[in-house]
C-alpha cells in the first residue's frame, strides 16, 4: 500500500512504469519462498540464497551497530559536554552581571543559549558583517555570543582579537582555550545607540573589565 501511495512521486516514467507492472501484472505471491519462484519461473535455490545472503548482511550491519553504539555514545558524550561547559559558566556569569532575562543574544545556535541561559536569541546569518548589523539592529540584540567551534566568517576574526565595528564592545566575558588559541567563547555587548555607553566601556560594563574563566 505504501508503494502505491510514492507511486505517484516517482520523477522518471520508466520507473513508473516498472514499478506498475510489479504492483499489479507481474505481482507474484506464495505462502513460501519456494512457491513464489515457481509462480515468477526462476529458480528457487537461488531465490533462497538470495534472501538468506540479504538477512545476512541485515544482521551483520545490526551486530555492528549494536557492538560500536558504546564508542558512539562516548563520543558524543564528550562532544555534548566541551560545548556544555563554556555556555554553563556563560549563563552563570549573565545572571551576575544582572543581564536581564528578556535581553535577546546574537548567538550561532539560538536554541541551545536559551536552553543554557534563558535569554532568546537571533542566529548570526553567514553574512557580511554589515548585513549582521541590520540583523542586530532589526531584532535590537544586546549581546553577541562567539563560539569558536562554531562561528560565522565575518565574526571570526573578531573572537581571534582582531578589529571591531563601533557597534560591538569589548568582551566582558572569555572561556580561554585549552590549547591556548584562540577563545572557546566570548560575550561582547552590542551598543546600538549613542546612550548605550557599554561599548566604550562605561559603567555598565560588567563590573569595569572583562572576567574570564
Amino acid at each position: 500500500a505504501r508503494a502505491r501511495r510514492e507511486l505517484r512521486r516517482s520523477t522518471l516514467w520508466f520507473q513508473r512504469l516498472q514499478a506498475v507492472y510489479l504492483l499489479t501484472a507481474g505481482r507474484v505471491s506464495a505462502p513460501t519462498v519456494a512457491g513464489v519462484a515457481a509462480r515468477a519461473g526462476i529458480d528457487p535455490a537461488g531465490l533462497a540464497a538470495t534472501l538468506t545472503g540479504a538477512v545476512g548482511v541485515l544482521l551483520a550491519v545490526l551486530a555492528f551497530v549494536v557492538a560500536t553504539a558504546p564508542l558512539y555514545a562516548f563520543a558524543l558524550e564528550k562532544a555534548w559536554n566541551e560545548s556544555r561547559t563554556p555556555r554553563v559558566a556563560l549563563a552563570s556569569e549573565m545572571d551576575s552581571l544582572g543581564v536581564a532575562p528578556d535581553d535577546r543574544l546574537l548567538v550561532i545556535d539560538s536554541a541551545g543559549f536559551k536552553y543554557f541561559t534563558g535569554r532568546p536569541g537571533i542566529v548570526t546569518p553567514d553574512d557580511p558583517i554589515g548585513t549582521i548589523e541590520q540583523v542586530a539592529r532589526a531584532y535590537r540584540t544586546r549581546w553577541l555570543i562567539l563560539e569558536r567551534d562554531d562561528i560565522v566568517s565575518a565574526l571570526a576574526p573578531i573572537l581571534a582579537g582582531g578589529p571591531r565595528p563601533g557597534w560591538i564592545g569589548s568582551p566582558v566575558f572569555v572561556v580561554p582555550a585549552g590549547d591556548g588559541g584562540v577563545a572557546r567563547l566570548a560575550m561582547y555587548p552590542i551598543c546600538l545607540d549613542n546612550s548605550d555607553d557599554r561599548c566604550s566601556g562605561g559603567p555598565t560594563l560588567a563590573h569595569g573589565g572583562m572576567a574570564t574563566r
